[in-house]
């Protein structure tokens, strides 16, 4: 991948629009619904791959240089400009003078949208960071270790982690309250014939839902001083995003699978200030672990089962506290009833 750390912001901007208009179908959806899955070759994946990946590098680049920008450029039109343009006029007198900064007050307002306008657009088709970091230069490793014409099968999913979908577990050390739901409903349907009554002149209607809205605001409000404190809501994802097949030269069969698991604390407390004020923070904690599968099918035309271990490292196991990696070797051999739980130790046959 092309070093571009040293580009300018600007470049950076102009070369991930450019990029991302040379993308074909294909590449955009997988920009933006963040799926991709198939059966192709190593060269064939890197190929759909580098120029999303190049386009996520320049995006990142000038994402957070153009919303400061366009943040700046809309105080200044918004809130200084227009005052300048007041004092010039008091001042001076000089309609001309006036006539031209409110031009310039107006293109720099056209600025600002336009500036809010494509910083929204490299926000939504903002691509995760191990993309490019992790799942193509994975590829490139495969594609040294395969046949030029062997398949690879992928699956990719780069949505957010914590979806509704990817619920696995979710505990409350409270009960959701009722009453608070119910008088949330009837207010919305409240302000709703409140708004019916003033667009059709129905007086009555407008003082019954004007005296509901607010005794339904009282009853929530009383409600809240009963709800229990700390509440705490704990809950756990499970978001497989990375499932790779392929087989090797040496006809072996690996297979890689990578989920992460996102454990989410939502914690609500309800404090009491030295003046007196209550106040109701809510707090959120993430803590991501990632688990990684890998297993190795070895060709029995090619191994065989050694008599010993040929290595002290074979059959340990390695542990750490972000990251669970597992490698099992598996053979049609091992599974025989002569040699019962077996692993890992193999060696090569010589060559033919």
């Amino acid at each position: 991948m092309q070093n571009v750390t040293k580009t300018g912001k600007w470049t950076h901007l102009r070369q991930a629009f450019r990029r991302y208009q040379a993308l074909d179908s294909g590449q955009k959806n997988m920009i933006r619904h963040g799926l991709a899955e198939g059966n192709h070759t190593p060269a064939e994946w890197l190929d759909f791959f580098e120029e999303s990946a190049l386009f996520d590098l320049h995006a990142d680049a000038s994402r957070k240089f153009l919303g400061i920008a366009t943040l700046l450029t809309g105080i200044f039109t918004i809130f200084i400009f227009p005052f300048a343009i007041g004092f010039v006029g008091s001042t001076l007198g000089v309609g001309w003078i006036v006539l031209i900064l409110g031009i310039v007050c107006l293109g720099l307002l056209c600025l600002t949208g336009l500036g809010l306008v494509l910083y929204l657009f490299l926000s939504r088709r903002d691509v995760v960071n191990y993309f490019r970091e992790f799942v193509v230069p994975l590829l490139l490793v495969l594609r040294e270790e395969m046949p030029a014409e062997e398949p690879l099968y992928l699956k990719l999913d780069l949505r957010r982690k914590d979806r509704k979908d990817n619920i696995v577990e979710e505990n409350r050390n409270f009960k959701p309250s009722g009453i608070r739901q119910v008088m949330l409903s009837i207010l919305l349907v409240l302000i709703a014939g409140l708004v019916i009554g003033i667009v059709t002149d129905h007086n009555g209607l407008v003082v019954y839902a004007f005296v509901g809205i607010w005794l339904s605001i009282f009853v929530w409000a009383i409600s809240g001083f009963f709800l229990k404190y700390p509440r705490i809501v704990t809950t756990v994802h499970h978001f497989p995003w990375l499932e790779i097949k392929a087989r090797l030269r040496d006809k072996s069969l690996v297979q890689i699978a990578i989920r992460d698991e996102i454990n989410r604390l939502r914690i609500t407390r309800k404090k009491r200030g030295s003046r007196g004020k209550t106040k109701i923070k809510t707090k959120t904690k993430y803590k991501i672990r990632t688990h990684f599968g890998i297993k190795l099918a070895l060709s029995q035309k090619r191994y065989i089962l050694a008599s010993e271990a040929t290595s002290p490292f074979i059959d340990r196991t390695l542990k750490n506290q972000t990251k669970n990696l597992t490698r099992s070797a598996t053979s049609s051999t091992c599974a025989s009833a002569k040699n019962p739980g077996i692993s890992g130790r193999f060696r090569r046959l010589p060559s033919l």
